[in-house]
């Protein structure tokens, strides 16, 4: 056995492993949280870590020696919101409203009597150590990894209970309902996703799923999983519809879930069509160079001001750039002429110019967008765009027909519009109509926890949804293609 002696800002651990061991695989074993997007590949470098004072890729490092391994964990930080809360009232039962993301993971400690949110709490989805998007999750299933993804995010959530009853002296609990995708929900309930991996895409389940016998706390022993659509739409879309409140009118509506899965729900007179766009995990700062999500050092927001750039970060010191900082970075650029039409970085007229170092675009001496991070946005950009364009078309609607567009995910928090439209995120036709909504799938989530009755309102729902495959779909291909580039919207 070889001696391993784990550095973090926190804590520091030995550990004992067998020689030969893989170092990624040792610390996620040991419970470190990793980011790993590219699964262990080798290509996304986010699992850089110091080995006896030397930078050195986790994934691709193996254990001969004692060693000394220094890292910067994931750090279980606050997030940040905009959210009213109230003081814990101790005479109150208590509940968790959850949203389990692919990237991130949003709990609200709510007041089960008034229905106030006495808490909040936001942060990575710890299953990154596993690969950044459901698929290779899901691959990893196929490896024998499944038991490892559910006891991660349990643990998780084990850790995030215990967090409120130690800040709060809370001594009960009653219960969690948790929103998510379909994936995550397989992974949550501990059953193999494999079959959503492959075609027909069919889940296991899309029912309510009450995860029995997993000991949260001393009172949580269920998990109320809520009801999903399909292999691509998840009970978070579903959440997010009864958090809208746009089934409440005739008119015509579009819900857009900016994340991972770009989830999209269309509303035309009483019919309901969903999509699910693949867009990546760009918005939410994987595979981004210097990504992160929108947690304490991201930047969110991005300026320019007498031809000089200014940062704003969610809190504290910048540290990397969340998925609005990447839209505003990359208006910018195109703004002046920093990207052309196709994507490519280039020098022009703009005294930014200087900020173009090595192919890569620097906001300062350490936060930067190479032109692989471009590439990673015009996928996601023209994935969404794309979805969206797709569904109007398949539904038969103009798009000037649309009357109201919901924005769903704390992205839409910070997103300065008048950007999401330059770079050609959002068609421009829906100027004016952008309602940015927030983590629709957490209230949605918390409406059920506080109604249980609106479970039975999301399974009809679900069952009233034409679900809408892209992946055979040409007209998606062909906008897939055209709005790639910049400057142009079919």
């Amino acid at each position: 056995m070889k001696k391993v002696k784990v550095l973090t800002q926190n804590q520091t651990k030995e550990v004992f492993v067998t020689k030969g061991t893989n170092l990624l695989n040792a610390l996620i074993q040991e419970g470190f949280v990793i980011s790993a997007d590219c699964s262990g590949k080798g290509t996304c470098k986010k699992c850089l870590v110091s080995l006896n004072n030397e930078d050195v890729l986790a994934c691709q490092t193996t254990i001969f020696d004692d060693c000394v391994v220094e890292l910067n964990q994931l750090n279980i930080e606050k997030g940040y919101d905009f959210l009213k809360t109230k003081e814990v009232d101790p005479k109150h039962s208590l509940g968790i409203a959850c949203d389990i993301g692919t990237t991130s993971i949003a709990c609200y400690l709510v007041d089960l009597e008034d229905f106030a949110i006495c808490d909040y709490y936001t942060d990575f989805n710890h299953q990154v150590a596993f690969g950044a998007d459901v698929i290779t999750r899901i691959d990893q299933c196929g490896l024998g990894n499944l038991p490892k993804l559910h006891h991660t995010i349990i643990n998780q959530l084990v850790r995030i209970v215990e967090y409120f009853e130690i800040k709060h002296n809370l001594s009960e609990i009653k219960r969690m309902f948790v929103s998510c995708n379909t994936t995550m929900a397989h992974l949550l309930a501990g059953v193999d996703p494999s079959p959503l991996g492959i075609a027909p895409f069919t889940p296991v389940f899309t029912h309510t799923f009450l995860l029995e016998n997993t000991k949260l706390n001393s009172y949580i022993t269920n998990i109320v999983i809520l009801p999903s659509v399909s292999a691509y739409l998840g009970s978070d879309i579903l959440a997010g519809v009864l958090a809208s409140r746009m089934l409440e009118t005739n008119k015509n509506a579009l819900l857009v879930d900016i994340g991972t899965n770009g989830e999209i729900i269309l509303k035309t007179g009483h019919q309901l069509y969903g999509c699910s766009t693949a867009a990546g995990p760009a918005f939410e700062g994987a595979k981004i160079s210097c990504g992160m999500g929108a947690v304490s050092g991201a930047i969110n927001q991005v300026q320019v001001v007498d031809g000089k750039i200014k940062l704003k970060t969610v809190a504290g010191k910048p540290k990397g750039i969340c998925g609005s900082g990447l839209v505003d970075t990359v208006a910018i650029m195109l703004e002046e002429k920093l990207l052309d039409e196709s994507g490519a970085i280039q020098k022009s007229k703009s005294p930014l110019s200087k900020k173009i170092k090595n192919a890569a675009f620097y906001l300062n001496n350490e936060i930067y967008l190479s032109q692989k991070d471009i590439r990673e946005f015009q996928l996601a950009k023209s994935a969404i765009i794309s979805g969206i364009l797709s569904m109007a078309k398949l539904a038969r609607i103009d798009l000037e027909q649309i009357e109201t567009v919901y924005l769903a995910g704390g992205f839409g928090f910070y997103l300065n519009l008048d950007h999401a439209f330059s770079v050609g995120l959002l068609p421009k036709v829906f100027k004016g109509k952008v309602r940015s909504i927030g983590n629709a799938s957490g209230m949605g989530a918390k409406m059920c926890l506080t109604h249980p009755e609106n479970i039975a309102r999301l399974e009809q729902i679900a069952k009233s949804i034409t679900t809408i495959e892209l992946s055979n779909s040409s007209a998606f291909f062909n906008y897939f293609t055209d709005n790639m580039s910049f400057g142009r919207e079919e």
